[in-house]
């Protein structure tokens, strides 16, 4: 395993001399100790290393990047964590991906690659030891995570020092970038006054336990708004997918059923991509004219009310605030930035 100055080395290559602008003074020894947790003594070995390959000149009044370092800037290199359940085919984490992108493209900051855990405990641990090692080795610069991490987890993030941001998780210890659910839930149940339901059936994706207890769940949001606009929980009709892999076909098969048990039903609120697509076609092929209302960032039928979460721009966000980060020498940002939804 590499000595903890040469890791730094790798660390002040990839992260501080691919950001830093041409002409550029680099962050000074105490700075520079500070951001990485080392002495003064093991920071000038690192720096020793940059010097002897060209790539930085010390002087009198600082450290600057030499003309081979300009010539030779590596990119960053990002990291999205989901869980392995998660692909960049998922319409979720491809539009964050997009924004993430869009933002580095704009910037050249570096690239963003997709890492996975896999959700089974058994395999978690070996999974996140590969995640620490690629970032020990400089692989990966910048960590956006997207899923939650346990205790000794997180413990491991902040021994290493990468810099964090969550999506759409709420934290105090790091930066976050997040939807308003609070808002969301809010235009939900503006968008259901409009069509005078009175008993809307609403249609959601599996339940996340940290997001309900972090009262960021925008489905438990939805229904206490429901309750205090006079549609009484007895008449608000919940249908949850049980898992991100179950098979199609659950949420038209629930419509047919929850409509013939009760046909008063006046009003579909579909939230994610697979469930709003399955309420089009039960509408089309009944023929109904109950209004749809989707929660997405794409219209999915010209005659449906859309509210979008803002996931391009929670992804342009995180990206920024990881920028932020590497740019400021500094470990953490203490900022957490929620985006409001809009109406399409």
């Amino acid at each position: 395993m590499e000595n903890k100055y040469q890791q730094i080395a790798v660390h002040i290559r990839n992260e501080i001399i691919a950001l830093a602008l041409d002409n550029s003074k680099l962050p000074g020894i105490r700075e520079l100790s500070r951001h990485f947790n080392v002495t003064a003594i093991t920071l000038r070995k690192a720096l020793k290393i940059l010097e002897d390959d060209g790539l930085i000149e010390i002087r009198g009044t600082g450290t600057y990047l030499t003309a081979k370092a300009k010539k030779e800037k590596r990119f960053l290199n990002f990291g999205l964590l989901s869980y392995d359940i998660f692909s960049l085919g998922t319409p979720y984490i491809n539009r964050i991906c997009r924004g993430f992108n869009s933002y580095l493209e704009e910037n050249d900051a570096g690239y963003l690659h997709h890492l996975s855990l896999p959700t089974s405990t058994k395999y978690r641990q070996a999974g996140f030891r590969r995640i620490c090692d690629m970032v020990e080795k400089g692989l990966i610069n910048a960590l956006a995570i997207t899923i939650p991490l346990n205790d000794k987890e997180s413990a491991q993030l902040s021994e290493l020092g990468v810099p964090l941001v969550y999506i759409n998780r709420l934290t105090s210890e790091y930066p976050y970038v997040m939807e308003d659910a609070g808002e969301g839930a809010a235009m939900l149940v503006r968008t259901i006054m409009k069509t005078n339901g009175k008993n809307p059936v609403i249609l959601a994706p599996v339940e996340i336990k940290d997001n309900v207890l972090l009262g960021t769940d925008i489905v438990h949001l939805l229904q206490d708004k429901l309750c205090k606009n006079g549609i009484p929980a007895e008449a608000q009709h919940l249908f949850r997918l049980e898992t991100e892999e179950l098979l199609p076909g659950a949420g038209s098969t629930y419509l047919e059923e929850i409509i013939t048990l009760h046909p008063e039903i006046d009003c579909i609120i579909a939230l994610g991509d697979t469930l709003i697509r399955e309420s089009v076609h039960f509408l089309r092929m009944q023929k109904s004219n109950i209004p749809l209302i989707a929660y997405s960032d794409e219209e999915p039928v010209d005659d449906a009310y859309v509210i979008a979460p803002p996931l391009r721009q929670i992804g342009r966000s995180a990206a920024e605030l990881l920028v932020k980060q590497i740019r400021s020498s500094g470990k953490n940002i203490s900022t957490g930035i929620k985006l409001k939804p809009y109406q399409l």
